[in-house]
This record gives C-alpha cells, structure tokens and sequence, in this order.
C-alpha cells in the first residue's frame, strides 16, 4: 500500500530533520512503540533500525536499514527483515516559504494473514490515518520546540 502525505512545518529543515532520528519517533508516531538505532553514531547510510510498531491493533517488528541519508532533506529506509512483507519509504524535505515541506512516501505491505483481520481499503485507511496523526504530532513538535 502506498502512502504518499506532506504537510508544511514552520521551521527550517534542519530543525525538522533532527525530529526525524529514529530514536525521536515514538514521540510524534503513536504507532511506533520502540525505535532504536544499532549503534550511537549519528543516523547515516547503512545504519540499522530495529523497530516496533502497531497498526490494527497488532505488533510488529522489524529491522530497516538507512538507504540514503542526507542531512536536512532525505531520510529513507527499507526493511532488511521483520513482520511487514515490505516496508520501505523516505521523508524528505524542502524549504518552503516560512518553513519546511515533510514528505512522506512509503511502501507498506502487512502480513497476508491481514486479509482474513480486515479488508485492504481498512489497512489503507488506517495506515492513511496514522500516517496524518504522526505528521501532524511532527508538526506540533517541531513548531512547539521554536
């Protein structure tokens, strides 16, 4: 399922960026439960993600790796293994009048004992949902650190 959402922050990238290491992310998604990098350096290409996260109401867990990191505009991830068939995405970030445009793009394909739990436009719109709650938590955040 493919998730495509942006939305307008007032702050500059950088700001933005920091909010996105995935140690920060169980404070603006409330589906992720942990996010922890392998190691303490700063998130770079090649850095390992163990994640667990919950969508309808199940635990899921994985490991992504960084595919491309570039400080202030792009952070992207694919699993290397876990519970999803498929996850991977990017956010990336442009200067906008006044501040930053957060996008994100992601790949998500849940187990397929799903379809037996909920039909495929349910897991669309719960994935849709939560997606908008965690940009806009972001959001809240970042504007709210000023």
């Amino acid at each position: 399922m493919l998730l495509d959402k942006s939305i307008h922050v007032q702050a500059p990238p950088e700001r933005v960026f920091a909010w996105l290491d995935p140690s920060r992310m169980p404070l603006w998604d409330r589906s992720v439960v942990r996010a922890a990098p392998r190691d303490v350096r700063p998130l770079r290409e090649g850095s390992v993600i163990d994640l667990v996260s919950r969508a309808l109401g199940l635990r899921f867990e994985s490991a992504s790796e960084a595919t491309r990191v570039e400080a202030g505009h792009v952070y992207a991830w694919r699993q290397l293994d876990g519970d999803f068939e498929a996850h991977e995405g990017a956010f990336t970030l442009e200067p906008e009048a006044g501040g930053t445009r957060v996008r994100l793009r992601a790949d998500v394909e849940l187990p397929f004992v799903l379809p037996r739990l909920a039909t495929e436009a349910e897991v669309q719109r719960s994935l849709s949902r939560d997606a908008d709650e965690a940009l806009f938590r972001l959001k809240e955040l970042v504007e709210k650190a000023g």
